[in-house]
């Protein structure tokens, strides 16, 4: 081999070598911007989640709850005694609670 071949030819060994460490650094830092990316999205995702929760405990704590109770008792002249209780609980997506109680007493006193 000639002088300039041998030139030649270790400028062609660097320029792969080069070459070499360039493709690495490229998929190297690919694939840190692909795993970037993907915890980047994850983040997002929980964040959704998060505001999502924040804004329903929000709804739960603006929430009214109503609870009326009424009694009656009548008096009349037989002899029968009756006695009624009704309550109900409703529930909705807000979670929002309402409770109704009624009871009523019918006591009769022959006389």
């Amino acid at each position: 081999m000639a002088l300039g071949e041998q030139n030649n030819m270790r400028i062609l060994l660097a320029l792969g070598i080069i070459g070499l460490f360039g493709i690495i650094t490229f998929a190297l830092a690919a694939a840190t911007l692909g795993t970037l990316n993907k915890r980047f999205d994850d983040l997002n995702q929980k964040v959704d989640t998060l505001r999502q929760q924040i804004s329903n405990s929000y709804g739960q704590l603006s929430t009214t709850t109503t609870t009326s109770t009424t009694t009656a008792t009548t008096t009349s002249t037989t002899t029968d005694t009756t006695t009624s209780t009704t309550s109900a609980t409703t529930t909705s997506s807000t979670s929002t609670t309402s409770t109704t109680t009624t009871s009523s007493t019918t006591t009769s006193a022959g006389g």
